[in-house]
């Protein structure tokens, strides 16, 4: 029942997550409430679109990171982003889908190990990536492409060299990385 109201209320079906997952989310908004038991949190969520929103907001699991398994990306690079590159045509895009980019790290390292392969193999870079997710303040960070400095030591100095740009206390994707990714709300599950 509180799926049905949460995807009325806010249009995402929560219906398959993982329950242990739906309970324990669920069980932190109701402590944060102080609300003692589930029919209570029921009723609340059918008349406050807010608290809809603070659960949806809870549901959504946002953990990225650049090059957040740099094994798996080394991996990506080699058997999948090279041979890409060298087996494409010149006048074609070769284009990529992230979905579930959050706030956008991941797409943007795979934008960078594409534009560093591209530059290796003497080709031109024509990379579309486009990365989706649900949850819109998640990918307005991520089209602001603006992170905190201390993410920096994620990226490999000689990409963070070539594919960023440094301010006082945050840094930038360069614009020609930025201009490869869109990013874009999209359900998989929809």
């Amino acid at each position: 029942e509180m799926c049905r109201v949460l995807r009325n209320a806010i249009g995402h079906d929560f219906s398959g997550y993982k329950r242990s997952t739906l309970v324990r989310r669920v069980e932190r908004r109701m402590h944060v409430l102080g609300i003692d038991t589930g029919r209570s949190y029921l009723n609340r969520i059918r008349t406050d679109t807010s608290e809809c929103e603070a659960l949806f907001r809870d549901l959504l699991i946002n953990v990225t990171r650049f090059f957040r398994d740099p094994d798996f990306f080394e991996v990506l690079r080699i058997r999948a982003i090279e041979p890409i590159v060298r087996n494409h045509k010149d006048d074609e895009d070769i284009r990529v889908w992230v979905p579930g980019c959050s706030s956008g790290e991941e797409a943007y390292t795979i934008a960078m190990l594409f534009a560093e392969a591209c530059r290796e193999a003497e080709r031109p870079f024509h990379v579309q990536i486009f990365a989706t997710d649900i949850d819109e303040q998640m990918l307005q960070v991520a089209r602001e492409g603006s992170y905190p400095v201390s993410m920096l030591g994620d990226i490999p100095e000689l990409l963070r060299e070539r594919y960023t740009v440094p301010h006082a206390d945050r840094f930038s994707v360069s614009g020609q990385i930025r201009d490869a990714v869109r990013f874009s709300s999209h359900s998989v599950v929809k």
